[in-house]
Order: structure tokens, then C-alpha cells, then sequence
């Protein structure tokens, strides 16, 4: 109010500006994307396919990330990045890499397109099959050798030969049968004569020998076509085709197809001994020898999806206590302790006091060297450059986590702006499209705060949320990992869980 009495109106309270938090550019709200799960960050849709594209050429991190790694349905990306990108992190999340065994293809080989390595059944296998079937009928509930029927009075009089399931199974393992149904159908027949000769034929055991008679008759009918294979001599896959360059690759070793040859081990075996002697490790994901030479016991991903978070002990990698390739191989290590300066702790680093590198020890004709020992006071100061130190913070590792899913829930404030293109969602594993878990803001009787601040959702959203009526049922519900904000399908999502636990026990 002015000193006439007169209403002044309050000034007009200007936007604030969005812009791109990577390049800082203002390009208006239309360009600018919200793709991250946890901050509200702008992005211009030309550094989100910056991103995306340099993931594809080892430029930039894979995957795309801001505070959680980014879905490719947040950057507006063409067919071809769209589909060299989806190669690549499909590389990056596969824990067992393969790939093409050919020196001029080394193409990567996806898990869904292996063959599943299948171990032809046996006629022992097949015969406890057929048992395992036969116990768990509830004909069979006196025969299985649960209960003490030797010490029922006169049993053992009456009955010269006594026989049970259990008896059958241990005679199937110690591979007493020579024949595939022929002594075991004797052995079941005896089970019911046993039965009829001491209760009699009347009793309630004997009437349900007969049941039990039909039970391990259809039991052994039913195995035709399991049986079939083996009496054919039919072979199963044991080789599959690259996809790239077509060459046979062994389902077993995954080295070049060998036909009846046995698979050879040997370069293998001798690689990972020379490793073990070395003290090298190996990358849990991408399987490269990799091994500490100064610094923290901190690993990060690099461009090559070369990534591992080394545990051990600083001074057990730089300074070993003794030599263990003495004795393998005729192999001297150079001593880490050899020629050892003060040192200094500084924020958990172990650096030198002094400038000057001690020279290696003299090496004896035809003796083979460790050339990365020495440690800190020999590779802090030379000319090898081991990159920055890795951040703290790099994010749950996809390939690595524990996995804890829920719906892939789009709400909240975010519903206001621009969060990609819902319709291209997709699975993380095998690419289907996924639909998000949106939260429908209803018109309310009474306007409040709470539905005024989300009303531009019903704009924004407006078409996806109409197509979302029709046909949106049709694609599977997306499912993000709370840890490591993995998007996937529900079938996948029930995968990747299995895998995890498996993970966790091995």
C-alpha cells in the first residue's frame, strides 16, 4: 500500500531459468531432460546423446550416469546409436564375457545367444529318474524302507529275500544293474510278492502292492522318449556359430570348434599359475590380470569396462614378505624391500621422502624378473602413468549387486517435467519395451496444495497416460533395483535375482 492509500501490486515473481548442467547452456525447457533418479538436474538433449554416444566409443563411461546411471529412453538417440549402444552395455553388464575364440573377429558374444551346455543323460541317471518317481507315489509308502518291517514277527521266515526302494536306489548307484529295465523290474516285483506272501492277499499292504504295481509300470512306459536319444545314439550341440563371422566355437572351452577332439586346457592352466605365482588378480568382471603397483587398494571402471575393488591389503601387494617364485620355475622376483626409503602416510597414501629411484638389482643370465615390483618409491616418480585415483563414490556396480527390486514408480514433482521418453522405456537385459508404474493424479473436489503443485503433470504426461488406457497393459512392468537402479522386465527380473543369489553363495 502506498503513502495515498493506494494497492501496489507485488511484483511479478520471474522464473528461474533452467539450463544444462553439463554445458550450461539455457536452450528453453523443451530441450531440457530430467534423466536422473535421484536429483532433478537439467540436461540438454544434445549432451544426453553426447553421453550416449560417447559410451559407445569408449569416450565417456558406460553407462551414461549422473547421480544413478541413465535410461536410454532419457536421450532422444537414432536407430543406429540406439543399437550400438544397446551392444555395448550388453557387454558391460555380462559378468562371463565371451567372445569370438577367432584372432581377426574377437567379436563379444551375448549370453542369450549361447547355447545352453547340456550334459547327455545316462542309463543310470535315467533309472533314478524312473525311481525318484516311484517313491514319491503315495502307493509306494510302505516299500521305501522307512519303516522296520524285517523286525515284524516271523518276517524274516516267511520272507528269504527282502527288498525295499532304498535297496534299488544304492544298487542303481553302485551301478549293479547291467541292463536298463529288466533286474530292476525283478527287484520291484519282489517288493509286491514280499508284501502279498506276509500279510496275504487280503490285507491292506497287499492291496496296495497291486497300486504300486501299476505305479512303476507306467513309471518305466513314460521313459520312451527320454530313452530314445540315447538308444539312437543321437548326439547333442557341442558347437555354436559366431554371429559376426560364423566360425564353430566348442560350447565347453568356447575355443575354436575341435570336433571329437578333447578340449585343451593347457595354455589356460598355465595362465593362471603364472598369475597365482605373480600375485596378480583378476578382474571379476572383464577376467584381466590386474595387480596394485602403488596407492590405495581402490580400482574404477576405465573405457575398456575394466573395473575391480581390490581388497587386499596394501603392504601384502607392495611389500610381499617373501619370495614365492623362488621356487617355481627357476623364477627370481625382484625385492620389494630392496633398496627401501622413509615414508611418509599421507591421506592413505604411502609416498616417498625422497626424490631419487632405486635401481633394480642386477638380473642373472636366463633368470626371469618381476618387472612391476618396487612399489611406490619406484613408480610414484616414473614415467608410467597409472591415471587419477578413483573417486569414493562410483555407484553400486551393476554386474556386482545383490539386486533388490520394486516397480519403477514415475511420481512426485516429477511428473511436472520432461523424464524422457516413457514410450521407448525398455528392459536392461533382453530390450523389450516396459511400461513405468505412473501415479495418476486425480482432479480433486477441493483444490489443495498437494494437487495444484502436480498440475501440470496431467499436461505433460497427458498423451502417454491416454495411450497408457489402450495398450500400455500389453508391455510388462518395469522393475528398478534400489540399489543399482537396474531397469528390467518382470521374467528378467526373476533372472537377475537368481543370478544374484548365486553370486552371493559362490
Amino acid at each position: 500500500m502506498s503513502v495515498t492509500g493506494e494497492v501496489v501490486p507485488a511484483p511479478a515473481q520471474v522464473p528461474a531459468v533452467r539450463s544444462c548442467i553439463a554445458c550450461e547452456e539455457t536452450p528453453g525447457d523443451d530441450e531440457l531432460v530430467k534423466p536422473c533418479r535421484i536429483c532433478l538436474w537439467d540436461y540438454c538433449k544434445d549432451c544426453l546423446m553426447e553421453m550416449f554416444r560417447g559410451a559407445t566409443t569408449g569416450a565417456s563411461p558406460m553407462p551414461p550416469r549422473c547421480c544413478t546411471p541413465l535410461q536410454i529412453h532419457t536421450a532422444y538417440l537414432d536407430d543406429e546409436t540406439a543399437t550400438r549402444y544397446r551392444e555395448r552395455f550388453e557387454e558391460y553388464v555380462t559378468r562371463d564375457k565371451t567372445y569370438c575364440p577367432s584372432r581377426t573377429c574377437s567379436a563379444f558374444i551375448p549370453e542369450r545367444l549361447l547355447p545352453a551346455v547340456e550334459t547327455p543323460p545316462t542309463l543310470q541317471s535315467l533309472q533314478l529318474e524312473i525311481l525318484e518317481s516311484i517313491v514319491q507315489s503315495a502307493n509306494s509308502r510302505f516299500f521305501r524302507g522307512e519303516l522296520p518291517i524285517t523286525e515284524q514277527p516271523g518276517y524274516t521266515t516267511i520272507v528269504p529275500q527282502y527288498m525295499d526302494l532304498g535297496i534299488i536306489r544304492e544298487r542303481i548307484t553302485a551301478g549293479v544293474y547291467k541292463t536298463f529295465r529288466d533286474e530292476i523290474i525283478t527287484d520291484l516285483q519282489l517288493i509286491v510278492s514280499n508284501a502279498r506272501r506276509y500279510n496275504g492277499s487280503t490285507h491292506p499292504v497287499a492291496k496296495t502292492a497291486n497300486l504300486f504295481t501299476d505305479t512303476f509300470t507306467r513309471a518305466f512306459a513314460g521313459v520312451g522318449d527320454k530313452l530314445l536319444p540315447l538308444l539312437a545314439g543321437l548326439r547333442y550341440q557341442k558347437h555354436f556359430l559366431c554371429p559376426k563371422c560364423h566360425i564353430g566355437i566348442c560350447v565347453e572351452c568356447k575355443q575354436i570348434a575341435h570336433d571329437d577332439v578333447p578340449c585343451d586346457t593347457t595354455a589356460q592352466d598355465h595362465e593362471l599359475a603364472m598369475l597365482e605365482q605373480f600375485e596378480y588378480k583378476r578382474c571379476p568382471l572383464c577376467k584381466h590380470a590386474v595387480k596394485k603397483m602403488y596407492g590405495c587398494s581402490h580400482m574404477h571402471e576405465d573405457e575398456d569396462n575394466e573395473m575391480v575393488d581390490d581388497e587386499h591389503d596394501e603392504a601384502d601387494l607392495e611389500e610381499p614378505a617373501e619370495n614365492k617364485l623362488q621356487d617355481y620355475l627357476g623364477v627370481d622376483a625382484v625385492d620389494a624391500n630392496h633398496g627401501d626409503t622413509p615414508k611418509t602416510q599421507t591421506a592413505g597414501l604411502v609416498i616417498d621422502t625422497t626424490t631419487s629411484v632405486q635401481p633394480l638389482p642386477p638380473n642373472p643370465e636366463g633368470r626371469l624378473v618381476d618387472l612391476d615390483a618396487g612399489g611406490t618409491r619406484r613408480w610414484l616418480d616414473g614415467e608410467m602413468d597409472f591415471g587419477e585415483e578413483p573417486e569414493e563414490d562410483g555407484g553400486e556396480q551393476i554386474w556386482a549387486c545383490r539386486h533388490r527390486f520394486r516397480s519403477y514408480k514415475l511420481h512426485g514433482s516429477r511428473m511436472s517435467f520432461n523424464c524422457g521418453d516413457l514410450s521407448k522405456m525398455e528392459c536392461n537385459s533382453c530390450f523389450c519395451r516396459v511400461r513405468p508404474d505412473v501415479e495418476v493424479v486425480v482432479k480433486a473436489k477441493k483444490k489443495s496444495h498437494r494437487f495444484s503443485q502436480f498440475s501440470t503433470a496431467r499436461v505433460v504426461h497427458e498423451a502417454y497416460l491416454r495411450d497408457a488406457a489402450k495398450n500400455e497393459s500389453a508391455f510388462p512392468m518395469a522393475m528398478e533395483c534400489t540399489y543399482c537402479f537396474f531397469v528390467l522386465c518382470e521374467a528378467c527380473c526373476g533372472k537377475a535375482k537368481a543370478k544374484a543369489k548365486a553370486l552371493v553363495t559362490s
